[in-house]
């Protein structure tokens, strides 16, 4: 199966339909899910539906839908919710103009719990050249210092959570994480732990948007430094040998230990 890129739902536009938002706190049996969303099937034509468990033994099901008919209300599901013994509570609200967004979700988090923040990849990336047209080499150098925190913090958060022997057993996995991301595909071309390593990057965030204007993508550049020798518990440096702003087809990064 060919993979793709998630698709989420923090709002939908569709002109000249109705919309609705629907966020259900359900039993945590099996087949609850499904006889909630055979109360809807008649009304609506779901968009989009995701659905995760709580720590109370109940989970949520939100979900963007289109009405079938302009005669459905917010009440009409309400009512068709609070019929089932499966829903413990119920949200629902409705679009205006064709535009729905997510009202009842105030952020993000995985389990166990670390805070993540949505901001599209062009947003990131014209934030980036800002940094490097008003700075020059001292925006690079910035946008380097940063994915070095970035990567210290990545380190210390994956050693809190894995310990120090689990984040070597899990060495490929974890990599796999800045593509569920939208960061860019990271993939290990060779490495030998503690040593040196080269990482590619396919479709990289740093230069997806304006790779034309770019010598380098300086801020992944740090990430991997701060990273690995945070992990590795030795400085190492990195050289961008490939680069999609320099007209590459990926982004490669030579790892090396400092040595003395």
């Amino acid at each position: 199966m060919k993979r793709v890129k998630e698709r989420i739902f923090p709002y939908h536009f569709a002109p000249d339909e109705k919309l609705f938002h629907i966020v259900v706190q359900i039993k945590d049996l099996p087949g609850a899910l499904g006889s909630v969303l055979s109360l809807l099937s008649d009304r609506l034509d779901l968009v989009g539906i995701t659905s995760y468990g709580l720590d109370d033994s109940t989970a949520i099901c939100s979900a963007f839908a289109r009405a079938m008919s302009r005669a459905t209300t917010a009440d009409h599901i309400h009512k068709s919710l609070k019929s089932s013994p499966m829903v413990v509570e119920s949200f629902v609200e409705e679009g205006r103009d064709g535009l729905l967004v997510d009202g009842f979700h105030t952020g993000m988090e995985t389990k166990p719990g670390q805070e993540f923040m949505l901001m599209p990849r062009r947003t990131q990336s014209a934030m980036m050249r800002r940094i490097v047209k008003e700075f020059g080499s001292g925006g690079k150098a910035i946008l380097y210092e940063e994915g070095v925190a970035a990567g210290e913090a990545n380190a210390e958060f994956l050693v809190e959570l894995l310990g120090e022997e689990g984040v070597s057993r899990t060495g490929p996995a974890l990599l796999r994480r800045r593509a569920v991301y939208g960061w860019g595909e990271m993939e290990p071309v060779s490495m030998v732990i503690g040593e040196s390593a080269t990482l590619r990057v396919i479709d990289c965030f740093e230069c997806s948007e304006w790779h034309r204007e770019l010598d380098g993508c300086h801020f992944w550049r740090g990430f991997i430094v701060g990273r690995f020798s945070s992990l590795w518990g030795t400085k190492v440096t990195a050289e961008e040998v490939k680069c999609v702003g320099r007209g590459d087809d990926f982004c490669d990064f030579s790892l090396k230990k400092v040595q003395g």
